[in-house]
């Protein structure tokens, strides 16, 4: 994805784009591994994910309140990203559906894709 991706062909109300796969993947688990133990602490098979399964039990068992604030504090951010997108994507000319994909992009993966959204330069007709 080089600095040509941020400049679509077709028009420049339909501009989305994804953040890297693997930014993806790491903030699909993130997000995941965090509501799991907070909810369901006892489904999480801390034993088979090596270092990162006992910080994880540590949080979940041990420091409950502590991945009570983590969910909550992403949760909130996350959300107020996504709202913050809504009245970026319209300052760029965005509109629509488009605007609604940043809306869950942003949603769910958070500041990596505020970042490209915020990145984008519309061009000037």
């Amino acid at each position: 994805m080089g600095k040509d991706s941020h400049r679509p062909n077709d028009s420049k109300s339909s501009y989305f784009q994804l953040p890297h796969p693997v930014v993806v993947v790491a903030v699909t688990v993130g997000l995941g591994l965090t509501a799991l133990c907070y909810y369901c602490p006892d489904s999480v098979p801390y034993t088979y994910m090596g270092p990162l399964g006992t910080l994880a039990r540590y949080f979940a068992v041990d420091q409950p309140v502590i991945i009570k604030w983590i969910w909550y504090f992403a949760v909130v951010t996350h959300v107020g990203e996504a709202v913050y997108s809504l009245s970026a994507s319209s300052a760029k000319g965005l509109e629509g559906v488009t605007k609604m994909k940043w809306f869950v992009s942003t949603l769910c993966l958070g500041f990596f894709s505020l970042r490209l959204l915020k990145s984008y330069a519309p061009l000037k007709s």
